[in-house]
This record gives structure tokens, sequence and C-alpha cells, in this order.
């Protein structure tokens, strides 16, 4: 079984979070057989994750923050394993964590040396197989947030809204006109809360949504590609293969096999 879920948080965290979610991965194993592990392919979202794993047959446990990328990440994953994830609105780690998007970029950091002031050994015991107690990072986070955590940059938050809402769509010209910061101002301070520039987490958005049109509501690849606002396939192509590693045609019959449950439609995550 491969699965992957989306878990809307308790909605007092929703300027914080844009969702909990889950992967696990529990393949038939037949006596005798060794394990198979999984090749899995991760795209990028944007966000910074704080994650969670839980191994039931080498009992192992771990919390890691996962930050922002702009290619797909690679692992094996081993039979048994299940990853539990907080995903956090692009732009307030610093608020939370005190450390930038910007430092976080292509790193994947013990979890404990950043977030020392959450419970995260209470989070990883409960971490199990069908694992549903998402309740338990509510009263864990919320608490943590109204004592620790600072002020996310509007301006920011503000201009990711308007990225999110136009699915990556969007000139940066407008969005700075709309945070009324210039050009220059906007792109450096979003790639310093973010770790991403306007930009890059712009091209993340239009494919993450032509990906969800595309193999979730089973589009047409010319209405996805026309939707996304691309010139051609050519130039959609370039873009996917650049950030997933691969052609949508073979990503999308990998991607296939994951049962997809909840993905919040990508024009309503905030």
């Amino acid at each position: 079984m491969l699965l992957y879920q989306e878990i809307v948080p308790d909605k007092r965290l929703a300027n914080h979070i844009l969702s909990y979610w889950k992967f696990e991965y529990h393949p038939e194993m037949a006596a005798g057989m060794p394990p198979k592990m999984l090749d899995h392919t991760v795209l990028p979202d944007g966000c910074v994750s704080l994650v969670f794993h839980y191994n039931q047959y080498v009992k192992q446990r771990f919390s890691v923050l996962f930050g922002p990328r702009m290619q797909n990440y690679n692992t094996q994953i081993y039979p048994g394993s299940v990853f539990v994830g907080v995903r956090f609105f692009p732009g307030v780690v610093d608020a939370l964590f005190g450390i930038s998007g910007a430092a976080l970029r292509d790193q994947s950091i013990d979890a404990s040396t950043i977030c020392s002031n959450l419970n995260l050994g209470k989070l990883l015991e409960c971490i199990c197989k069908n694992f549903d107690q998402y309740e338990l990072f509510d009263e864990e986070l919320l608490p943590f947030i109204t004592k620790f955590a600072g002020k996310p940059d509007e301006r920011i938050t503000r201009a990711v809204s308007l990225i999110v809402a136009a699915n990556g769509n969007i000139k940066m010209a407008d969005i700075a006109g709309k945070v009324h910061l210039s050009e220059r101002q906007l792109q450096r301070i979003f790639r310093e809360k973010v770790g991403l520039t306007p930009k890059e987490f712009a091209r993340i958005r239009r494919i993450r949504t032509s990906l969800i049109k595309m193999v979730l509501e089973n589009r047409d690849l010319q209405e996805v590609i026309h939707n996304a606002g691309y010139f051609d396939q050519a130039h959609f192509i370039r873009d996917f293969g650049a950030i997933a590693g691969t052609n949508p045609t073979l990503f999308k019959k990998y991607i296939s096999q994951i049962d997809h449950r909840n993905i919040s439609p990508p024009d309503a995550q905030r």
C-alpha cells in the first residue's frame, strides 16, 4: 500500500500551518523474501515541513525540518515506513523557530536542534501505522505558537497568498505593487523569508497545480498547459522536467500508484 493524505489543522493554526500530511509504505511481503525498498520522488511544494518518521520493523523514529527546494528529492523508503508532516505556510519559519527560509533551502536538519520549544518526543511516540490522531499535533502546536511565535512579515504572507491564489500565473510587478514593495525589495525579502525567489515559488505552484489537475482530476494535458499559462507544450515539459527530474507522462505513471486522499485544491490552501 502506498498512501498520501492531507489533513486540515485546527483553524486557529491557519496563519502558520497549511496542512498536516501523511505518507505510508506498506507493501505485501512474501515469506522468506527480502523487503522491497521504494525509490520515491518528492516534488517541491515551496514550503518547510516538520517531518516525523516511524518504521514498524526496525523501530526507527526521527524528526527533521525539511527545507524548501527547487528540484525533486529522491530517496529510498523502507517497507513499514510512516511519515507525518507539518507543512508550514511559506515565510513563517523565522517567526516560529528563529531561522530563515533561506538558511533551510535544500537542507534536511535534525528538528531537535531548531525546534527545541516543541515536545518532539511526545509527537514522535504517537506516530504509528494508520496514524490519525492529528488533534495531538493541534494540542502541541497551538500553545507553542501562542507562547513563542513572533509575527510573520505580512507583506510576504500576502505575496505568497497572491501567488497561490493565481496558481503561480502572476506577474512579479503586480505582486510588488499590491504589497507596496519595489520588485527588488520583494525579491530580497521574499527569498530570505521563504527560501525561494518569488519567481521560483510561482514556478513550483504552476507545476503543482498542473500535476493535481492532470493526475487527480484527470484533465487533458493540453487543457492543463493552457490553463497554466504556458505558451506551448515544450515550455511546460521543460519546466516540469527541471523541477520533477522527469517528463509528465512518466511521473503521472508513478504518482498514480499512490492512493491520494483529501488533497486540497491548489487555490484553496489558505
